[in-house]
Parts: structure tokens; sequence; C-alpha cells
């Protein structure tokens, strides 16, 4: 059997083809079995974890590195064709003076030496029991599991990654070392154990120095008692969304974000701490610059922030009250800096297509095979003729199509010691990979920092936004799973039917959705605009007023049925 392959990471293409071996004897053996194995592989600058990765899902081995004596990341090129796993091996390891020997389907890699020790020491590590070992990772300071972070067995690429509860489970040898990592965490080392294990591991301090923005003020991060994470302007801009809600996926330990409806605009859905309600609302409470906005941060641009902080615990949201139960996500947006002008561009494209699974729909050939498969013919309608063979007409090509996304973003900062400001633009422009929905959206925003006097700093801001949607998407249920292959919405010069059911159809109960949407489509255009006047008044050097004003103007009309 022949497959074929395709890795993103370097260029590789693989064809990879399995010859019946021997029977596998229990035990150390050398390298020799590995003979029998076959493949042919076509690499250029591939790193030697993407070759180990490749020869365990084809063959079912698993690597172990020997005392981390090889380099994984070191980049390698080969093109070998119809030539054993040995033979491939030997040549990747070539520069790196290492062997390997081969035991119950594990391969040990060891640096090659002329003391023979060394091969019967790495015989002895494949030899000894694998256990199974499990245990929950949990916060070291709250106590709380962490989801979804990593477990390795160091020098090796076995490993697995945490439950919704902390917990993790994999195959390891005894007295193996484990490697946790999670974003936000130091790394931490711990030897394997049979028996269930609690790992606790801690955040990371090193930026502890840093001053973050908790409820109406700020604070060095070394002062916080409460549990927060903070995400900064850097980490919260390598993909391309309109929303915040998304671009949080992934950013942040114990806050979970699922996509929504997927249409272009849709926001995510965030959690914080897993959900703390049954029927309530567990969306958290969002502040942006000082003012609370809601449960949603509405239509800001992700481009404008400088940094949010997310305050998990109760410690950190007691003074929002009630409206901070499900987690606070405080944001901060960029000011304008002392110095000259400086102007900042950014553009960003992204794609997006719709992915069905491993569902396959039948084509008119197929579908008329299956008809003919049964047993009662004398059943079938007076249609049902061979000419169906060759009606054939693609719902799903004809719904969808890779969809684009455009981002640009244009800003101006600077001023002196007296006045500083913060201007910026932006569009977003996405197709969605369904046809025929389109959201468009633009955004202004101006950030002033006025020192009036020594003791009043004057601080307004402005934001609006205005979002265009053209909804006439087309049915994906219709696409999918109703119509037949046979019928066609367009007849033989290529017009549209117009007809709600066409007559022609071999299923009479399906309708002709693009009919409708001649006339059935909507269109709607929302504006929101925010507006701040805040103010500092300093009246010593440890005693400051600040005063927090703002007006926030939502118009979101019912969409137009056109």
């Amino acid at each position: 059997m022949e497959m074929n392959y395709f890795k993103k990471t370097g260029k590789m293409m693989v064809a990879a083809c399995m010859l019946a071996g021997l029977p596998f004897i229990p035990g150390t053996v050398s390298a020799s079995e590995l003979q029998t194995q076959m493949m042919s592989v076509q690499m250029e600058s591939t790193t030697l974890k993407e070759l180990f990765d490749l020869i365990e899902e084809k063959f079912n081995y698993t690597f172990l590195i020997r005392n981390n004596d090889i380099n994984l990341n070191e980049r390698i090129s080969i093109d070998m064709s119809n030539r054993s796993v040995e033979e491939i091996l030997t040549t990747a390891l070539k520069n790196q003076h290492a062997d390997f020997v081969v035991n119950n389907n594990r391969i040990v890699v060891y640096k090659s030496s002329s003391n023979p020790n060394e091969l019967r020491n790495a015989e002895r590590m494949v030899a000894q029991q694998t256990i199974t070992i499990s245990g929950t990772i949990v916060d070291a300071v709250t106590g709380e599991p962490v989801i979804g972070a990593n477990v390795l067995v160091k020098g090796t690429t076995n490993g697995t990654s945490t439950d919704f509860d902390g917990k993790f489970s994999l195959e390891a040898p005894a007295g193996a070392t484990l490697v946790v990592s999670y974003i936000g965490y130091v790394n931490h080392e711990v030897k394997a154990t049979s028996a269930p294990m609690t790992i606790r591991i801690k955040e990371d301090t090193q930026n502890l120095e840093e001053v973050v923005v908790v409820g109406y003020g700020v604070q060095k991060k070394e002062s916080l008692t409460g549990a927060m994470q903070v995400v900064s302007n850097e980490k919260l801009l390598d993909a391309t969304s309109p929303t915040v809600e998304n671009l949080l996926s992934g950013k942040a330990p114990g806050v979970q974000v699922t996509s929504g409806g997927g249409q272009p605009g849709a926001a995510g859905k965030v959690v914080i701490r897993g959900k703390s309600t049954v029927n309530g609302s567990t969306d958290p409470l969002w502040i942006v610059d000082g003012v609370i906005v809601g449960t949603d941060a509405g239509s800001l641009n992700p481009a404008d922030i400088e940094s949010m902080s997310i305050l998990k615990d109760a410690a950190s949201t007691a003074i929002y009250g009630s409206q901070g139960a499900n987690g606070v996500i405080v944001v901060t947006t960029k000011k304008g800096k002392i110095g000259k002008a400086t102007i900042n561009a950014s553009v960003k494209m992204g794609v997006n297509q719709l992915h069905r699974g491993n569902m396959n729909m039948m084509n008119g050939e197929e579908l008329y095979d299956y008809y003919k498969s049964f047993a009662n013919q004398d059943a079938l309608p007076s249609y049902f003729t061979e000419d169906l063979r060759n009606r054939n007409f693609d719902w799903w090509k004809e719904g969808t199509h890779l969809g684009f996304a455009q981002d640009y973003n244009v800003s101006v900062s600077g001023g002196s010691e007296k006045i500083k400001t913060y201007t910026s633009v932006g569009y977003y422009n996405e197709d969605g990979a369904v046809k025929g929905y389109d959201y468009k959206r633009y955004n202004l925003r101006f950030n002033v920092d006025y020192q009036a006097t020594d003791w009043l700093t004057i601080k307004p801001k402005v934001w609006a936004t205005r979002s265009d949607v053209m909804d006439q998407q087309q049915d994906l249920g219709a696409i999918m799973y109703v119509n037949f292959p046979w019928d066609s919405p367009y007849d033989e010069n290529g017009d549209l039917i117009q007809q709600y059911r066409p007559t022609d159809w071999v299923n009479s109960d399906a309708t002709n959705y693009l009919y409708d949407l001649q006339w059935n489509y909507e269109k709607k255009t929302s504006y929101e605009f925010m507006g701040n006047f805040d103010f500092d008044i300093k009246f010593t050097d440890w005693l400051t007023f600040a005063s927090v004003n703002s007006y926030k103007y939502n118009n979101n009309p019912l969409a137009e049925l056109i």
C-alpha cells in the first residue's frame, strides 16, 4: 500500500511503502530489523525530529534519545529512493556520529564510542521496563489544574498534553525525566514514578518588575496577590482576525476561547477558569481604558491595544463586584510617546476554507450506481434512466470558495512633555468561505494626553467604528445534505432557472435557494462610538484624583431585508 504525505515545516514530499518483515523476537537486537522496512524519502532542510516523527508514524516505532546525545533540530537533506529505514537513519545521523539499537519497537539513538560499554548502556536503557505514568499538573500557588500543559519525556519525542482536569497519562521507561511546559510558566523537570503524580508548576517571574493595569490603577507584578495574566500587543497580533476575542486563543493560561459561528466578523466565546454557572452567562467583564464596556470587546481594533490584563480570581476582581464573577479583562489602548512623530503601517492577509471532514458526497454516477444496486428495480420511478449518470452538478463547489481576509492599519504617535497624541485608522475586509457573506469594518481612534498644568492632566479619547455586512450567504444545508447532483440550478444556457421548485428536478421536494437569493438577502450597517474625557488632579506626590468620564453610542439596527 502506497501513501503520499506533505509536511508544512521545511519542504518534504514522502512516499512510504511498508514491506512484510520477519517476526520480531523480544529482546535487544541490533538495527538489522530496520533493514526490512523500506521507504522513499526526499527532504530539503528538514530537522531530524521531523524524520523521526515520520518513521514513528509509518512504522510504529518510538525514538528514545540517550542523555540528549544528539541535536534534534539539526537540518538535514536526504534524497533516497526505496531504501531501508536503517540506511536512511545511518545517513541522517552521520554528521552527529551517532548510532542506534532497536528493542520492542523502540529505537534508541546514542553517540558512537570506541568504548564497548556505550552499546551495553544503551541496550540496558532500552531493556528497562516501560510503565504507565499518570498525574495532574496544577498551579503552584492556587492549586488549580493547568489545562493544555505539555508533558514530554526528556530527550525523546514522546509526550502528551493535560486534559480539562489537568490530568495526563503516557507510556515511558521507569525513572525517566518528565519536562512540563506551559505558556506563562517556568519549565519544570521531575522524575517519573509509577504512582499517580501531582506536579506543581510556577508562574514565570522573569518580568516581575513590569507595571500592569489592575482594577482602577497600576501595580508592579511582583506585588500582586491575585491570579492574573498579561498579554502584550506582540503576542496578540500573530493572526488575522477583526475580533479581540479570537486573538486571545492560546495566549493565556486558564483562558479558553471557542470559535464563533465561523462567519466573518463573528467573535469567539471567552471562558476564564471554566464554567462557573449552570444556566447563567460565563462571559467575562471587559474594561477598556478604565470604562466598563460590557461582556464583549465590541468593535475594538486589536491593532490599537497596548496590553491586556486578565484578572481571574476573586481577589483580583473584587472591586467590580458581581459583574466580575466570570473574570475581568482590562484593556489598555496605545498612547502617544515623547519624541518625534512615528508612523506605523501594517498589512495582514489571510485565507479561510470550509472543511467538511471525512464526509464526501456522491457524484451523479456514483449515486446512479447506488440506486441500481437495489433489488427492487421495478419500484424505481420512470425518470430513473441511464442519462442520470451524465448529470453531475457539484453543489459544494457552487456554494463554497477560498475566503480572503485583508487587514490594513496606519497609526501616527508622538509628542512632547506637554502633549502626546496617538491617531490610528484601520480597514478590515473578509469574504466568507461560504459564498455570499462579506464583512467590512472601518476603525478610527484618537488618544491625547495633555499636561495642562503641573497638577492637571487632561486625557480625551475618541473611538469610532463602522461595520458593513452583506449577507447573501448560500444554504449550506442544501449544499451538503439535500440537493441531488442530478439537479442543477442552471439551464442548458448557464442561466439561473427562474423557478422556486424546478419542474425538471429529480428531487421534487428540494428548492432552488439561488432563486430566492436574488431578492431575499440582508444588508446591515452599524456604527459604534465611544468618547472619553478623563483627567487627573495631582494633590501631592502620593495622592492623585483620577476621573474617568465616557459616553458610548451603539447603532446596531435590524438587518435590512432586501
